[in-house]
């Protein structure tokens, strides 16, 4: 038989097999290529490089005041996650405050509740009591502590942030936070036994849950010190509010420029930015937030090193009214009858929303 002719019939019989088992789904299309794909009983990598593969789904995500306008009320809570999930996000940020004892879940059940009904996911972010460094057994403190918050919200709560800005309380005064000697070491060494704590504590109590390390400006040496001290976690959120500073890669300070992207990354941990805005918001003029939102935003989604970001905040907050940060928020506030109201939203609302729908794939 010639040859060509024996090949011819060969492929038509292996084609007509093929199709017979996928019509029986006995085989899939993705079996069939992973046999084709080996070779000397190894499978062969793709031509595309490894190192530029998919990130994982990208996180969306916004900062919340649950009582921006300084009263708990059901109907601003339910409009504050509403005009959240109207953005296109996937996940909140909100903050256990500080004046609710650990164990008092009442009200936070009723606020996370109402996030989990907007099939949203929910990042609690725990900072260390303001008295922490008056007290002892600070490893004990946040150990307990996770342990029973986390119990408590174990399969509702999918990120807990351990502290905030936790650099920011023991950096020597005026100095940039770049190495080891920028830092306090003694109240360093407070510091770093409660964030270990809670961090063991939330992996005792929920082992599905992701610990997310907080820090900012150019405090790296704070996690060159932790991370050697034996700090566990899963995701390193950093903020990001800087008036400048656009791009992570050239920061500029004291006539200097560092590369904070590169040593981000040589964290080897998962990246988010857990809190990005322009400077002071809208103070500067809606049209600056803007513009801040603009540039940044595609920066680092376009970096590829980043799988989260989370505005800073959905809102303006009441508290802060009389305050250099009263125009923090993607949404402004209106005093009326004697009280405040969510208002119109800013600019800049529109423009997340509208870069989220366009990076959302």
């Amino acid at each position: 038989m010639n040859r060509k002719i024996f090949w011819f019939v060969v492929t038509i019989l292996v084609l007509s097999i093929l199709t017979n088992l996928i019509i029986s789904k006995k085989i899939t299309f993705a079996k069939i290529a992973n046999l084709f794909s080996k070779k000397n009983g190894q499978t062969q990598l793709s031509q595309k490089d490894p190192y530029n593969a998919p990130a994982p789904k990208f996180i969306w995500g916004v900062g919340i005041m649950t009582t921006p306008t300084n009263v708990r009320d059901a109907g601003v809570l339910e409009q504050l996650l509403q005009d959240a999930k109207n953005l296109g996000i996937t996940a909140v940020r909100i903050d256990w405050p500080d004046y609710i004892k650990i164990d008092d879940y009442e009200y936070m059940d009723t606020v996370v509740n109402a996030i989990l009904a907007k099939n949203l996911k929910v990042v609690m972010v725990v900072a260390q009591d303001q008295n922490l460094f008056q007290k002892e057994n600070y490893y004990q403190i946040g150990y307990n502590d996770a342990v029973a918050l986390v119990s408590h919200y174990q399969g509702k709560i999918n990120y807990y942030q351990i502290g905030n800005e936790p650099a920011g309380n023991v950096v020597n005064p005026s100095w940039p936070g770049l190495t080891e000697e920028s830092y306090n070491l003694d109240l360093y060494q407070k510091e770093i036994a409660w964030l270990k704590g809670f961090s063991d504590g939330v992996k005792k109590a929920d082992p599905h849950a992701k610990r997310v390390a907080n820090g900012h400006w150019l405090h790296i040496g704070f996690f060159d010190m932790a991370i050697r001290d034996g700090l566990q976690f899963e995701i390193l959120g950093w903020d990001w509010d800087q008036k400048d500073n656009l791009d992570l890669s050239k920061v500029k300070n004291d006539g200097q420029e560092y590369n904070l992207l590169e040593k981000l990354k040589s964290f080897k941990k998962e990246l988010w930015l857990t809190e990005v805005n322009a400077f002071k918001g809208s103070l500067y003029g809606e049209d600056a937030q803007v513009q801040y939102l603009q540039t940044i935003i595609p920066r680092i989604y376009d970096s590829g090193v980043f799988s989260g970001l989370f505005v800073f905040r959905l809102t303006d907050e009441s508290h802060k009214i009389d305050s250099d940060e009263k125009s923090l928020g993607l949404i402004k506030l209106k005093y009326q009858d004697g009280q405040w109201w969510l208002g119109d939203k800013k600019p800049a609302y529109y423009t997340f929303k509208d870069l989220i729908k366009k990076y959302t794939k």
